[in-house]
């Protein structure tokens, strides 16, 4: 099962989830600073999602003992998410050079 997991996470679920990135976040930037933006902006992602994210987990089972709490965490995680993206520019129209 362990393998499995991995297999799915790593091969099917990633992909999915970072694919993607490659062209979203750079038209998120102007081009004056598209690479500083983008950089900064995974970054700090990863130093939330990889350094505090775990640690918030930790304290939330040793808290309530079950991983529901967990679990109920990161739904409220992707809602966030799935705001900031309703949020986002849409640039289809925007010529790139801007």
């Amino acid at each position: 099962m362990t393998t499995v997991a991995i297999i799915v996470a790593a091969g099917i679920i990633h992909p999915i989830m970072f694919g993607p990135e490659g062209i979203f976040f750079p038209e998120l930037f102007p081009i004056a600073v598209r690479f500083s933006g983008v950089s900064i902006g995974k970054q700090f992602g990863t130093v939330l999602g990889g350094g505090i994210a775990p640690l918030v987990a930790a304290s939330l089972y040793a808290r309530y003992g079950t991983t529901a709490a967990i679990t109920a965490c990161y739904f409220v995680l992707a809602i966030g998410a799935g705001i900031a993206l309703t949020f986002a520019a849409e640039t289809r129209d925007k010529a790139l050079n801007d």
